[in-house]
C-alpha cells in the first residue's frame, strides 16, 4: 500500500518536517480495501486470556525506591527515524523498530502540544501538587487526587517489567522523545517542569482502578440507617441476625443525598475523588460507527464508517506509525497516552470504538468485626482492613509541605465505606488491570480477524464498543467490557449486597466468548451509535433476556434509529454512498411529529408571529442543515414541550403549556 504525502518547509526551528500545528481534532479518513483514501472532515470509513486484574494489596507510602530504567540514546533514535506531515500537520512515522516510533511519536505530540502533554504524565505520577503550586481552592483536591495517583503509580512500577518487550521498547522511546523535546525547547514550558519523563509515567495512565462515578452513585445512595424506623430495615446494626434474610440479597437505602450535605460521607477520599470528577458527558457525545460485509457494497469489499462527534478538544490525535515489517497502523490516538487507541486501520483490517454504558463493579457489604477494630467476618473469621497511608508532598512557596492520604483496602477490593456496623467493599473488574497499552498495540499489528480477536480476549481494554472490517469481507461487532460473572442479582451501583462467604461474591469475569457479538450477520451489517448492543442489526437481535442482569436494558434512542433508517435495507453501497449517508442531516423525530404539530396549532386559527413560526415550521424540510432556520424553531419548541410533558398535570392549552412565557422578550 503507497501512501502519499504533502511535505512542508520548516521555520527556523529544525523540529519535524513541518511546523503547522494541527486543528485540536482530527480530519478523518474515509479508508477501503482497494485502499482507496478519501479525506472528509468529522468521519472515518474503512472499506475492505487470561484476566490478571487484581492488585496485590500492600503498604504504600510514596513513590520510592522505583527501580530505573535506562532510556535508549536519542541521538541514536534520530537516525532511526522520519517523521513527514501533511499540509494539515498529520505526523506520518516511519521507524526502524519500536523504539524509534516511540520515540518520534512522543515527539510530535509535544511538538503539538507541548506542557498539556507533561501535565498528564506529572500528574499520574501523583507529583502535580509538588511541581506545580495548587490555588488554596484546588490544594485538597490535588493532593487526594496525587494520593490515588500515586497507588495506580506504584501498579505500574510492579507491573512494568511484565509487559511484552514490544511494549516497553515503545514506552521507553515515548518518554525519550518527551524529554528529547523538553531539553531542546525549555523556552515552551514552565520553570517547574524540570523532571524527566519516564516510561512508568506512560505506563501509569493505563492502569485500571474502579470507577469513581459508581462510588459516588452508590454513597449517594446512602441514609442516616440509625434514623430509619422502617421495620424491614435494611441495615440493623444492633441485630444482624435479621440483617438480611440471607446472605446474596441486596441492602439498599432509599434517599439521594448531595455532596456537602452533612450525611454525605466528605471524610472518605473515595467520596472525594469520586465528587471531583468531571461532569458526564452530553448522552448525544459520543461516535457513530457503520461496519458492512462484502455482501453489502458495490465493490464486494468490506467498508468500515466512523464517525467521532465529541468536542474539539476532545483529546484525539491522529497519526501513522510505520515500523516496516511490523507494523503499519493509521489511526487516531490519545493525546498524552503512548497507547491509547480509539480506532484505525492497517493493510489487513481496521476497527472503530464508540462508548458504551457498563457495569463492571459490584459492591458488597460485610459485617464488621464487633470485638476487633478494622476488621470484618468473612465465613466466621476476622478479616484485618489494611490501611494504605500515602505521604503527599505539595509545594507552597519556597517551602514544601507534606500530607497524608489513607486509603483502605481489603483483600476483595478498596473499602469505600464503614456505617451501622457493615464495612463497604468495592470488587471491580478492571482494577490494577495494566495490559491495555499492550492490547492496543497487538490490536494495530493483527492481521486477521483471528489474531486481532485473540487481542481482544486479553482484557486490557475494559470496555467500549468494537467494530471491525477486514480484507475477507468481514464485519464484526462485540460490546467490550469487563463485567462479573455474578452469582447474585446485581446492585447496579445503588445497591449493596450483603455477604458472610467469599463464593458469594463474583470471582470471574464474564467470558469474552460470552459477550454480545455479530459476525456476518443478516443484512451483513453492524454499527452503534452509543447504545445498547440489543439492535446492532436488527435481522438478528439480541434479545435481553439472553444475558446477565448487570448487562443493560435495550437502548435505542433517535440518533440509533436514525442509522437504521439508512442501513437496514437490502442496498449495495459504494464507497461515495457511505460518504452521503453519513452526512445525513435527516431529523427522525420531526419525520415523526411536525405534521401533527402542524394540524394542531393550525387548528386554533393562529395569528401573527405565531401564524409565521408554524408556516416555517411546515415548509421546512426536516433536515438539522446549516441553512435551515426550521430545524432551531423545531429544537427549542420540542425542548419546552418535552419539559412540559413531563408533568403530571393536566395543561391548559396555553404558551406556557409548551414551556414558554406568554409574553415572551421581544
Amino acid at each position: 500500500m503507497d501512501y502519499m504525502f504533502d511535505t512542508i518547509s520548516s521555520d527556523d526551528k529544525p523540529k519535524s518536517p513541518t511546523l503547522q500545528r494541527p486543528l485540536r481534532q482530527w480530519s478523518i479518513a474515509i479508508f477501503s480495501f482497494s485502499f482507496l483514501l478519501v479525506t472528509i472532515s468529522g468521519c472515518a470509513a474503512w472499506q475492505a486470556g487470561t484476566n490478571d486484574t487484581s492488585p496485590e494489596a500492600e503498604h504504600t507510602t510514596a513513590n520510592t525506591d522505583t527501580p530505573e530504567i535506562t532510556l535508549p540514546d536519542a541521538d541514536e533514535l534520530t537516525d532511526q527515524v522520519k517523521i513527514r506531515r501533511t499540509d494539515h500537520g498529520i505526523p506520518h512515522i516511519k521507524a526502524d523498530n519500536f523504539e524509534a516510533a516511540g520515540f518520534a511519536f512522543g515527539y510530535v505530540q509535544l511538538e503539538d502540544y507541548g506542557q498539556d502533554v507533561v501535565e498528564t504524565f506529572i500528574q499520574a505520577r501523583g507529583e502535580y501538587a509538588l511541581l506545580k503550586e495548587p490555588k488554596i481552592s484546588e490544594l485538597e483536591s490535588r493532593i487526594d487526587s496525587d494520593a490515588a495517583n500515586r497507588i495506580d503509580y506504584k501498579r505500574a512500577v510492579e507491573t512494568y517489567e511484565k509487559l511484552e518487550s514490544d511494549t516497553q521498547e515503545f514506552l521507553e522511546g515515548f518518554a525519550t522523545g518527551v524529554n528529547r523535546y523538553i531539553e531542546n525547547y525549555p523556552d515552551e514550558f514552565d520553570d517547574w517542569i524540570e523532571t524527566e519523563i519516564t516510561p512508568y509515567d506512560l505506563h501509569a495512565r493505563l492502569i485500571g482502578s474502579p470507577s469513581r462515578g459508581s462510588i459516588l452513585q452508590f454513597l449517594r445512595q446512602l441514609e442516616d440507617i440509625e434514623e430509619k424506623d422502617d421495620p424491614t430495615g435494611l441495615i440493623n446494626p444492633s441485630d444482624f441476625a435479621d440483617l438480611v434474610p440471607e446472605a446474596g440479597s441486596s441492602t439498599q437505602s432509599a434517599g439521594n443525598i448531595d455532596p456537602g450535605s452533612e450525611q454525605f460521607p466528605m471524610d472518605n477520599i473515595w467520596a472525594r475523588l469520586a465528587v471531583n470528577e468531571p461532569e458526564d458527558l452530553h448522552p448525544d457525545a459520543g461516535s457513530n460507527a457503520w461496519a458492512f460485509g462484502s455482501d453489502r457494497t458495490e465493490s464486494g469489499n468490506a467498508i468500515l464508517m466512523r464517525n467521532p462527534h465529541l468536542s474539539w478538544d476532545a483529546g484525539y490525535y491522529e497519526a501513522q506509525i510505520t515500523v516496516p515489517g511490523e507494523m503499519n497502523f493509521y489511526g487516531d490516538f490519545r493525546i498524552g497516552r503512548a497507547l491509547g487507541i480509539i480506532g484505525g486501520f492497517n493493510e489487513n483490517l481496521g476497527f472503530s470504538t464508540t462508548n458504551n454504558d457498563t457495569d463492571e463493579e459490584e459492591i458488597y457489604a460485610f459485617k464488621a468485626d464487633p470485638e476487633k477494630p478494622d476488621h470484618f467476618i468473612v465465613d466466621g473469621e476476622s478479616v484485618p482492613i489494611e490501611r494504605k497511608e500515602v505521604e503527599v508532598p505539595f509545594r507552597h512557596g519556597e517551602s514544601i509541605g507534606k500530607e497524608t492520604r489513607e486509603f483502605l483496602q481489603s483483600p476483595y477490593g478498596p473499602v469505600i465505606h464503614r456505617g451501622n456496623g457493615l464495612v463497604y467493599v468495592i470488587k471491580a473488574g478492571s482494577d490494577g488491570e495494566y495490559r491495555a497499552g499492550e492490547q492496543f498495540l497487538k490490536m494495530m499489528r493483527a492481521e486477521n480477524l483471528h489474531e486481532w480477536q485473540d487481542a481482544m480476549r486479553m482484557r486490557g481494554h475494559p470496555r467500549s464498543n468494537l467494530l471491525y472490517a477486514d480484507r475477507e469481507g468481514n464485519a464484526f461487532y462485540v460490546w467490550n467490557a469487563t463485567v462479573p460473572d455474578l452469582p447474585h442479582e446485581s446492585g447496579h451501583d445503588t445497591t449493596a449486597i450483603y455477604v458472610e462467604k467469599p463464593d458469594q461474591m463474583w470471582q470471574d469475569i464474564v467470558e469474552w466468548e460470552a459477550l454480545p457479538q455479530l459476525l456476518n450477520p443478516a443484512g451483513d451489517y453492524v454499527r452503534n451509535e452509543n447504545d445498547t448492543f440489543h439492535f446492532t442489526n436488527l435481522n438478528q437481535v439480541l434479545e435481553e433476556e439472553d444475558f446477565p442482569d448487570n448487562f443493560p436494558e435495550p437502548i435505542l434512542r433517535l440518533r440509533s434509529q436514525h442509522s437504521l433508517e439508512l442501513i437496514h435495507n437490502d442496498d449495495k453501497f459504494s464507497l461515495e454512498d457511505i460518504v452521503e449517508l453519513k452526512h445525513s442531516m435527516g431529523m427522525t423525530l420531526a419525520d415523526r411529529v411536525k405534521d401533527d404539530l402542524v394540524e394542531a396549532v393550525r387548528d386554533n386559527d393562529p395569528e401573527d408571529e405565531i401564524a409565521d413560526a408554524i408556516d416555517m415550521i411546515d415548509e421546512w424540510d426536516n433536515t438539522a442543515s446549516r441553512e435551515s432556520l426550521g430545524s432551531l424553531l423545531f429544537s427549542i419548541w420540542w425542548e419546552g414541550y418535552r419539559d412540559e410533558a413531563d408533568s403530571s398535570d393536566d395543561q391548559e392549552s396555553s404558551p406556557e403549556s409548551v414551556g414558554f412565557s406568554e409574553h415572551p422578550d421581544s
